[in-house]
């Protein structure tokens, strides 16, 4: 009982993690509106006692990045200012207001530029970990794509889901019998991403039956919290499947920083048994529209 109770807390608190990500802008996705507002936030440091790092962190915060992601835009938007900074003075430097202390001033900026990186570094590392966040080996790799590429055979598989709050049994091999399979995985039911997901799905069901497609969701939840998914996000509109680490693996849909839980990923499987259709993004917005498209194109 002990370890059943363990298992869903580590469950829960994964889930937690995963759903606290999705809501994060990725400083790579930064539009130019957000940047000018958080470079207008660093100039509030001209202001004494401000400072420019926290300032600047709390201007990312603002615009939805992440605690690692508001640290790291901080420090890169706080370069082009300290470039323009050391080419002001270098003249100073080389010329003749630089003779006697040209040498040890270089020295010193070249240590305190080590320091300097070396104590960022660091505390960026404690920063995260403290945050909660996965290890910064995993946050700056680039995110792992479907192992599943269109042309591929999808591997057929036999797993328990529910419907309307009701046992289904899913085999993928009897469903492709009736036409294109829409396979969405989803990372934990009753997060604000996946019950927005579920709930664009089940909007959009009668589209997907008109193109002679059938959509099932996948996730690693246990059968007694799809029961209640189904009827209560899902709407009774499709079955929704727990995807064990079998079939995880064989769609590659683990989420290596939450063990257990799947990545957003969806496939369009055709009534050959091939991918026609693939879509790996943990923003749930566009895989309904792109799985419509590409079940429509088969027509």
């Amino acid at each position: 009982m002990l370890r059943r109770r363990a298992e869903r807390r580590a469950a829960t608190e994964a889930a937690s993690r995963a759903e606290q990500e999705e809501r994060f802008t990725d400083a790579a996705h930064v539009s130019f509106v957000a940047a000018a507002l958080v470079g207008a936030c660093q100039a509030l440091a001209f202001l004494p006692g401000i400072s420019r790092s926290g300032v600047t962190m709390g201007g990312g915060l603002l615009v939805g990045l992440s605690n690692e992601d508001a640290a790291r835009f901080a420090f890169l938007l706080a370069t082009p200012i300290i470039g323009a900074a050391a080419a002001l003075k270098l003249p100073e430097l080389f010329g003749s207001q630089g003779n006697g202390v040209r040498g040890p001033a270089l020295v010193g900026a070249l240590c305190m530029v080590k320091i300097n990186v070396g104590a960022f570094a660091v505390l960026a590392v404690v920063f995260a970990w403290t945050c909660g966040l996965a290890p910064p080996w995993r946050r700056f790799a680039a995110p792992a794509m479907a192992a599943l590429k269109v042309g591929d055979k999808a591997p057929d598989f036999t797993t328990v889901g529910a419907v309307g709050g009701k046992d289904f049994k899913i085999h993928l091999a009897e469903l492709e019998k009736k036409g294109p399979v829409v396979l969405y995985f989803f990372p934990k039911a009753f997060t604000s991403g996946c019950t927005a997901e579920a709930h664009a799905f089940s909007e959009s069901i009668g589209e997907f039956k008109k193109a002679g497609a059938q959509v099932i969701g996948m996730s690693g939840d246990d059968l007694v919290t799809l029961h209640s998914f189904s009827t209560k996000e899902c709407r009774s509109a499709f079955p929704v499947g727990t995807a064990t680490s079998a079939i995880q693996k064989a769609y590659d849909v683990a989420w290596a920083e939450h063990p257990g839980i799947t990545t957003r990923t969806s496939y369009v499987i055709g009534k050959d048994g091939k991918i026609v259709m693939v879509h790996d993004n943990l923003d749930f917005s566009q895989h309904v529209a792109k799985t419509l498209a590409a079940v429509t194109a088969l027509k």
